[in-house]
């Protein structure tokens, strides 16, 4: 009964738009399995745990803060415990409030610098609110602890996170450089477990990277060949599991892509097939989903292309 609750929680939770950081959903699973666990122990767990059934997450906040901050007092004898607490409290705030989860992260991480998941968690709440020396630190110290496979995914998406820094401060070849170093890791993997989705998705995002780097330097023969690339893993995937929200999305954004390129070499007629094709997915998306806010934002921003072309 307890898995299943968790299980529960965990799907009411991951659901929001908060809660969009690669290994959300697994820091999510760990945080509510935690305390869970600690509820017949720690009377604000159960109290806290009740509260996160009740869908009430901003209320649960003071109460796991307790326990963090009670553990972070004997922080000398055990901080991993400590760190551990505000990884919890971390995940949790997230789903509401991305600042506050940012700085529960950042106090994580100082505890325990040794915890890779954490340490990513931090890198990528820093770069979300453009605190790029702080992300550059935490995701160059996640490369320092991958050492084995279960920290590839960590490893992954913190040399994106370094391209992207790369990116945001101008310096194209080395961000390209990083994009590729990801890109490598993903596709060595892809090709060892063709049949994991999250390795085939995580590539597919690599070349979108790869792309995007290509259109700041000019290549845009290069970036149609890698969104292409990606569009085509997008596209299997979505044929593959038609029930997944995600990976439709995900379809709905290469084909915003190509649609980009195409407008910069002069064929607006595939440009416009391309966002009349990503148009329509964000159509079908609103319709069974619409309580996700993000289909709506991305559909707007298709019908100001669309619009710029002209109607044919």
């Amino acid at each position: 009964t307890t898995l299943a609750e968790i299980d529960a929680l965990v799907a009411k939770y991951s659901a929001t738009e908060a809660q969009a950081a690669p290994g959300a959903k697994q820091s999510l699973t760990a945080a509510i399995t935690a305390i869970a666990e600690g509820a017949a122990a720690d009377p604000r767990y159960a109290k806290a745990l009740d509260l996160l059934k009740a869908g009430k997450a901003a209320e649960a906040e003071p109460l796991l803060k307790a326990v963090a901050e009670d553990k972070a007092k004997r922080a000398e004898k055990d901080a991993k415990d400590a760190a551990a607490a505000y990884r919890n409290l971390a995940a949790i705030v997230a789903v509401s409030d991305p600042k506050r989860a940012r700085e529960y992260y950042a106090e994580a991480a100082r505890l325990d610098p040794s915890d890779i998941g954490g340490m990513f968690q931090n890198g990528w709440f820093q770069q979300d609110a453009g605190n790029l020396t702080a992300a550059e630190a935490a995701y160059n110290r996640v490369l320092e602890l991958a050492k084995t496979a279960s920290d590839d995914w960590a490893a992954y998406w913190a040399r994106l996170g370094l391209g992207d820094i790369r990116m945001a401060r101008g310096d194209l070849g080395v961000a390209l450089a990083a994009y590729h170093d990801a890109q490598a890791l993903a596709d060595r993997l892809a090709k060892a477990d063709p049949g994991n989705a999250g390795w085939q998705r995580d590539l597919s995002v690599s070349y979108d990277r790869v792309g995007d780097v290509q259109v700041a330097q000019g290549d845009l023969a290069g970036a149609l060949k890698s969104y292409q690339a990606s569009l085509a893993i997008a596209d299997r995937l979505a044929k593959a599991d038609p029930g997944n929200a995600e990976w439709r999305r995900d379809l709905s954004v290469s084909q915003a892509r190509l649609a980009t390129v195409y407008s910069k070499l002069g064929q607006p007629d595939k440009a416009r097939e391309a966002l009349v094709a990503g148009r329509a997915i964000l159509t079908e998306l609103t319709a069974k989903h619409p309580d996700w806010p993000q289909p709506k934002k991305d559909a707007e921003w298709f019908d100001e292309q669309l619009n710029a072309l002209g109607k044919k």
